[in-house]
């Protein structure tokens, strides 16, 4: 729902591309949904994107983040909320990306062990990047030069993000 600005665009274009995303289209409301980590997103400015969005593609599944936003964002808490409203009055799916926390999100090795014992539930989906697209994460990250300061490194050796993601079922 943001680009964050012109360049960003081009890199999520090239991003999008390493993830084998054909059909993908950037919103670009600067004015409603400005890029920003502490401010909060208009329900109203979301739906009205997120309703164009379903209608003109067809969408019957949307995945985003949950209400503490992953990475404690609040313009992607934002998205969350006006994603509850809208699919508790729709026929869309709407599944979202649990937050988890600063241990588990840096201790892989571990958090791979305990889902190994533990199964999928009825609410909660987990999915586990095939060890034959492994590269995949690495080279769209790359892509986002600008995203690529120097903890992000280290975001791309150690977090779980990058090869587990557990996924709540909302509707």
């Amino acid at each position: 729902l943001s680009n964050g600005n012109n360049h960003r665009s081009d890199e999520l274009r090239r991003s999008c591309h390493q993830l084998r995303v054909k059909d993908f289209k950037i919103i670009d409301d600067q004015i409603n949904l400005k890029d920003s980590q502490t401010v909060s997103w208009s329900s109203d400015a979301i739906l009205g994107h997120v309703k164009n969005s379903v209608r003109q593609w067809n969408i019957s599944t949307i995945i985003s983040f949950d209400q503490y936003g992953v990475s404690g964002h609040r313009n992607h808490s934002s998205i969350y909320y006006a994603l509850l409203k809208f699919s508790s009055t729709s026929q869309i799916h709407f599944l979202s990306l649990q937050s988890i926390s600063i241990y588990r999100k840096y201790l892989t090795l571990i958090e791979l062990l305990r889902i190994y014992f533990m199964s999928n539930t009825v609410k909660t989906k987990i999915f586990i990047l095939p060890s034959k697209d492994n590269l995949i994460p690495y080279k769209a990250m790359f892509e986002h030069r600008s995203q690529l300061v120097w903890f992000r490194y280290l975001y791309l050796l150690f977090s779980r993000y990058i090869w587990v993601n557990d996924y709540k079922i909302i509707y």
